[in-house]
């Protein structure tokens, strides 16, 4: 999809275009939207009973993760949710998790538990410190290969979503869905941020003037890519490179996983020559 949308020809843009507005008709079905701490309690429990039959699991003495709500004050500025980092010299040190009710988005909470807890960032960071590194390494940022890994094991993680085979499949569709604008969010934050496109631009292109219609909202959205250069390119552009590693893996799931945590964060070129060689 990522390959598709970077060099499209005019039938691409047409069937892109197509697409796009029939994922927003469609769309209408939503999972269960309920964010209450039942159940995103409910949600972690699901996936902390799941995840280890294609994840390498945590160390018994890691405990559970802790969830607080951002304070209302904070909700309009706040992220969806965040992990916070566990003290990397203890493994009994606290997993925190803090969900904004307030500015949820379009993030549902299976979303968020799968992305920022298991087995998104706290399993990368927990089960990383627990293989005995030198700390050095567990401070070293890259966020290429930390929202890459949380965005990969949440797609990954539909296959655990509870409930019927009706809401299981509106959730895998939810999924590629948003795994499609990840991908369209990735290439306007390189047009706007890399090549320098200005709104005007962006408003007269074939595929993203979908996005930039000329409303308060689309200057808004432009208004905040500026701000934030680069933030969609890590998350879409970094899962787009572990599925592709995963592509060219030669091993199980499990096994796949259990490599790219046991190296831990380091760039995607690193990544690769250890785990393909």
């Amino acid at each position: 999809m990522l390959a598709l949308l970077a060099c499209p020809n005019n039938s691409q843009i047409n069937k892109l275009t197509k697409y796009y507005q029939l994922m927003e008709e469609v769309n209408y079905y939503q999972p269960s939207a309920d964010m209450s701490m039942e159940a995103i309690q409910g949600y972690y429990e699901t996936l902390k009973s799941q995840y280890s039959k294609d994840f390498p699991a945590l160390n018994s003495n890691i405990p559970d993760a802790t969830f607080f709500e951002v304070p209302e004050a904070l909700g309009e500025v706040y992220n969806p949710a965040s992990y916070f980092k566990s003290a990397i010299d203890s493994l009994t040190a606290p997993e925190t998790i803090y969900i904004n009710k307030e500015n949820a988005g379009s993030y549902l909470g299976f979303d968020i538990i799968s992305h920022e807890g298991l087995p998104g960032h706290m399993l990368q960071h927990a089960y990383f410190k627990s293989t005995g590194v030198h700390p050095l390494r567990s401070v070293l940022g890259y966020t290429g290969y930390a929202e890459g890994w949380a965005s990969y094991a949440q797609f990954y993680s539909a296959k655990y979503y509870p409930g019927t085979e009706v809401d299981k499949r509106a959730y895998e569709a939810k999924c590629l869905y948003d795994k499609a604008m990840l991908y369209f969010s990735t290439l306007i934050d390189i047009e706007i941020n890399y090549y320098g496109k200005t709104y005007e631009q962006m408003t007269k292109h074939a595929l993203y003037s979908q996005v930039f219609n000329g409303s308060n909202s689309s200057k808004e959205t432009y208004n905040y890519m500026v701000q934030n250069p680069a933030v969609y390119s890590s998350y879409g552009y970094g899962n787009y490179k572990m599925e592709q590693l995963r592509g060219k893996f030669k091993g199980t799931d499990y096994e796949f996983h259990k490599a790219v945590l046991s190296i831990g964060p380091t760039t995607f070129e690193i990544l690769a020559k250890y785990i393909l060689n």
